[in-house]
């Protein structure tokens, strides 16, 4: 198994699907944005910028997927992506469900000065005065933040067997058993 992941990493198709899966999700959250009137919170804010970090690393690894420094910072990035990712969504879940004290949720994304993603693109980056812990959407009886954790924690998972199958040398062939 981690052969075959070594070798799909070192193709161009696995990261196109990375790619488009991320573009997929971004397109379903506009869609709910816009379609359903389901206003982003500031978690949904950042964790949409967790995914813009699982593209730019699926581009990085399409680009460099022959050159194992690149596809390792691609990897890097898509596993640092999803983790952060996991963490938004598992905090705004535990806001939903079992808030405790110390949990807070700010109004209002922060953005740098040289990056105002709000002023470039507000239709995925700027956030309403939405609370967090609000609940506004469920399928299958999961809130949409629990759906979150589970496509990062795929994400993650997924990510964590690609980068140890960097760690995998191609098969002996010269074997008895071949013969």
């Amino acid at each position: 198994m981690f052969y075959l992941l070594n070798q799909y990493s070192k193709g161009k198709v696995a990261w196109y699907l990375l790619v488009f899966s991320v573009v997929i999700l971004q397109a379903v959250a506009v869609y709910f944005q816009i379609t359903l009137y389901l206003e982003p919170c500031s978690l949904c804010i950042y964790q949409r910028i967790a995914l813009i970090g699982i593209l730019f690393s699926g581009i990085v690894g399409f680009i460099g997927s022959k050159n194992l420094f690149f596809r390792n910072v691609a990897i890097l990035g898509w596993l640092f992506s999803a983790y952060k990712g996991f963490d938004l969504a598992y905090l705004q879940a535990r806001l939903q469900f079992a808030p405790r004290i110390s949990d807070s949720c700010s109004l209002g994304v922060r953005y740098p000065k040289f990056l105002p993603l709000d002023e470039w693109l507000p239709i995925i980056f700027k956030a309403t005065d939405q609370p967090c812990s609000k609940k506004v959407w469920s399928f299958l009886t999961l809130e949409m933040s629990q759906w979150m954790m589970i496509i990062f924690c795929c994400y993650l998972i997924i990510g964590t067997l690609v980068m140890l199958s960097q760690m995998v040398s191609p098969p002996n062939t010269n074997t008895i058993w071949k013969n």
